[in-house]
């Protein structure tokens, strides 16, 4: 009789977790775009940009994805790295797809530029994992990103064609 009752406790402690645990997952908010109009003050160029943030497998950001976009077109697209990097061989896994390519770095010793066409292949991905060097001691830095809805990206950047 009394293993009767410790397994009815046991099973109402797994309901009301299991109750709790699927009340969160519904309240978890989706990836937005985070979106941002620069100002150059010496061309009086104005430039949209719609970032992401990319997270270690322990959840850490790690990095950010940035699009940036002029006059309707492409400018810039790069990840940024909370840590300085290697310049060249990034690993990118697409949906599942393995993708090697070359990015370079400009100015900044922690980020990388990508070209429009692995642009166009990342924003159109659900789910994108960038694989690169660091450049203290070589160890993998990975980053996950969760690709949000495309459609505020290519309403700015759409008149570049690997973006449509």
């Amino acid at each position: 009789m009394r293993h009767i009752a410790v397994i009815a406790v046991i099973a109402v402690i797994a309901v009301l977790l299991i109750s709790s645990c699927s009340a969160t997952a519904q309240t978890v908010a989706p990836v937005r775009w985070t979106e941002e109009t620069r100002s150059n003050v010496v061309t009086n160029e104005k430039a949209q940009t719609f970032s992401i943030a990319g997270v270690s497998a322990e959840g850490v950001r790690v990095a950010e994805l940035v699009y940036s976009c002029k006059a309707g077109r492409l400018d810039r697209t790069g990840v940024a790295f909370t840590q300085m990097v290697q310049e060249g061989g990034v690993l990118a896994n697409l949906d599942g797809k393995i993708v090697h390519s070359a990015w370079a770095k400009a100015g900044s010793p922690s980020i990388l530029y990508m070209n429009a066409n692995d642009a166009g292949r990342i924003l159109r991905s659900h789910s994108v994992k960038i694989g690169v060097a660091s450049y203290a001691n070589g160890a993998q830095i990975s980053a996950i990103f969760e690709i949000p809805d495309p459609a505020p990206v290519i309403a700015a950047c759409g008149k570049t064609k690997q973006i449509k």
